[in-house]
């Protein structure tokens, strides 16, 4: 599977996230791995994927949640590191649906245009770049009143706290022993509600949203567009 190159990347930040990706890639396993897998489950359900609909997934890393798209008129999936997008051509070169990877920094302009992609996923990602509120603002300039944007972030104050009690419980290893018993090195914003709240600002509103076991805030949105 081909994979697309667009923009004037950082070399630098490519290959920090690429040591990132290859230090911490998912999936997870044992409950780790539940998790992730109902934190996927909640973007879908909010998405509504239908047949007709152009997809784009902004940092679709290995490309497990591409994969579970299956009735969509177009999936396109983005990331910065080539590592990333290596695994998840091999993932989706198997795939009966045509898929398209391209490596570019979502923190720049993106190459698409405004109405393009009925549907708009970003999950697990903006809490790894330097600028969050300029990937929100390159996912609205390409959006409609009627895109479906849905955004996932993880809640680090309450995963800290939790990993806190594990820890003293004796329980943090044997329950999550293939994820940081602290804050990610790959996290560069500890994201809340609030936070992503005050990134969207004047630009998205939330329609709809699902907590997924209280550590992953999972969001439907729009733009704002048209006196909404």
């Amino acid at each position: 599977m081909k994979i697309n190159q667009y923009g004037n990347l950082d070399t630098c930040l490519v290959d920090w996230n690429n040591e990132m990706y290859n230090a911490h890639a998912t999936p997870y396993k044992g409950l780790a791995g539940w998790i992730e897998y109902k934190r996927a489950q909640a973007v879908l359900d909010l998405a509504q994927i239908n047949k007709t609909d152009s997809v784009l997934e902004i940092g679709c890393e290995s490309g497990k949640l591409l994969e579970r798209i299956k009735n969509a008129r177009r999936i396109v999936g983005v990331d910065i590191s080539m590592s990333a997008l290596q695994d998840a051509s091999k993932l989706l070169e198997s795939s009966k649906q045509h898929i398209e990877l391209t490596q570019l920094d979502a923190q720049q302009d993106l190459p698409f245009r405004m109405g393009q992609f009925d549907v708009i996923l970003c999950s697990e990602m903006i809490e790894h770049v330097d600028n969050p509120k300029a990937v929100i603002e390159n996912i609205y300039k390409i959006s409609t009143s009627q895109t479906r944007i849905v955004i996932s972030v993880p809640l680090e104050g309450p995963k800290l706290f939790i990993k806190k009690i594990l820890h003293s419980l004796g329980l943090f290893k044997l329950l999550f022993s293939s994820i940081e018993d602290g804050k990610s090195e790959w996290h560069l914003q500890m994201f809340s509600k609030k936070y992503l709240s005050d990134i969207c600002g004047e630009l998205l509103g939330k329609k709809k949203s699902i907590m997924v076991y209280g550590i992953h805030y999972v969001v439907l949105l729009s733009t704002k567009r048209g006196g909404q």
